[in-house]
């Protein structure tokens, strides 16, 4: 009964409210919307022209890595940028055209050709995207939100994020003259004479792996793999370089209870990795490799290459394969011809390449390549080649000099795996023929 007398009482209630004399109605706005778009349009312009100094801009795309730009907007709606794409495009400031207009909200569009196009472009030729999607990224952007020193846009179609933080009168003048490019080189150069990069994250030990070039499913990313006892955890985080640091560009899920955001310069010689509560990671190198060679050794992954420049082999290893290339060598001099380098290359999924470059001493300058090829395939860490090899010209022509060397390798199975060396501060890799283990050709590795 109690229950009942309780719905009489709330709808009585409620037709009382209802036949109450009706007031103004105030809207949730009190502007039409295309008044309130007009004022965001008019906001986010004035943010991006507002900024004395440019901006830092960070993207990070669909199905290729990160890319890092520096901006500056005009209130004519010319933008200038430089970028990471290229050395022309890390050198040469182009302006091009932009807008601010409505589009699934405030859209900062880019409509004419420019380094954000690029990666755009459905031609493969124009900077190595996919016939259909490019790398998956956009020219037009929705904006997001903003801060004191930032604004966040996301693309429209392919929902990435495009940061662009303000940037500071220093930077804008080294930006403006050149130092783009020489920053980008600088951290290259890092990780070329470095070697078994890492970082401690407590008691963990990890390494810290780039790949700076540009390639569609694996270039500029950065891995980190922690190794802990048997454990192995891996993170890829896409980047960006700026002038002073490279920045990761996508959205951190966390690694080891971390979230890095960038890696910059802690000193004039020592990198560090950042993470999003400041914290520093100095980046050491370990006196020997401490990752399994698998992890970093492939087609696609940081190394494809076992290479030896100068004619000889890295010093400091004892290899049945050192007689092999040494009567190779010989043979080639007793021609007068100099083999200029040496390469072991795994040129896609199912192909090893043999290379050798050469010249005759009469003639240095005109180099030739020798190169042979052999089918393979892998299975339980095994390389195996089939027992034919296709040759080019250059091999045929070589023959007498190249003699035998190819049955070094002629349906012959590999195992990859480092290559110690009494010579400190080398990084060098190497297969091991599986029926003669001291057989083993080696080189440094490297991404060819």
């Amino acid at each position: 009964m109690r229950s009942i007398k309780n719905i009489i009482a709330v709808f009585a209630a409620a037709v009382l409210l209802a036949s109450c004399e009706k007031k103004s109605y105030v809207a949730a706005f009190d502007e039409l919307p295309q008044e309130r778009v007009a004022k965001q349009i008019d906001s986010v312009r004035t943010i991006l022209t507002g900024a004395a100094n440019g901006w830092v801009g960070i993207l990070a795309t669909g199905t290729g890595g990160g890319f890092g730009f520096y901006m500056e907007f005009d209130n004519q709606e010319n933008v200038k940028m430089v970028a990471d794409l290229t050395n022309t495009s890390a050198t040469e400031m182009k302006t091009s055209r932009y807008r601010v207009r409505q589009d699934a909200g405030v859209a900062l569009t880019f409509d004419t050709y420019n380094y954000i196009s690029m990666l755009n472009s459905p031609d493969p030729t124009i900077f190595g995207g996919t016939v259909r999607d490019g790398f998956r990224s956009d020219i037009d952007f929705i904006y997001d939100h903003a801060t004191a020193d930032s604004i966040i846009f996301v693309g429209k179609r392919y929902r990435q994020l495009f940061k662009l933080v303000k940037a500071t009168a220093d930077q804008k003048a080294r930006y403006g003259s050149g130092a783009f490019r020489p920053a980008i080189e600088g951290f290259k150069n890092y990780f070329i004479t470095n070697f078994n990069n890492y970082i401690n994250v407590g008691d963990i030990k990890v390494a810290v792996l780039p790949a700076f070039d540009s390639t569609l499913a694996t270039g500029k990313r950065l891995t980190f793999i922690g190794v802990s006892g048997n454990s192995t955890k891996t993170s890829t985080r896409k980047l960006g370089f700026a002038i002073d640091n490279f920045i990761f560009a996508d959205n951190d899920t966390g690694f080891l209870n971390k979230r890095f955001t960038h890696t910059g310069w802690k000193n004039a010689n020592t990198l560090a990795v950042y993470d999003a509560a400041g914290a520093e990671y100095v980046v050491q190198q370990s006196a020997q490799p401490f990752i399994n060679f698998s992890d970093v050794f492939a087609y696609n992954l940081f190394y494809n290459s076992i290479f030896a420049s100068t004619g000889s082999l890295p010093p400091g290893v004892v290899s049945d394969f050192n007689a092999v290339y040494s009567a190779l060598v010989a043979r080639f001099n007793a021609s007068g011809r100099v083999i200029r380098d040496f390469e072991v290359k795994l040129n896609n999924s199912n192909t090893l390449a043999i290379r050798m470059n050469y010249y005759a001493t009469s003639a240095p300058a005109s180099v030739f390549l020798a190169e042979a090829l052999s089918a393979y395939t892998i299975q339980d860490g095994i390389i195996r080649l089939s027992g034919s090899l296709s040759i080019n010209g250059n091999w045929n022509t070589r023959a007498t000099q190249i003699g035998d060397f190819g049955t070094f390798f002629q349906g012959k199975s590999f195992k990859p795996d480092w290559v110690s060396s009494s010579v400190p501060g080398l990084n060098l890799g190497g297969l091991y023929r599986v029926d003669q283990p001291t057989a083993f050709v080696y080189g440094v590795v490297r991404k060819s």
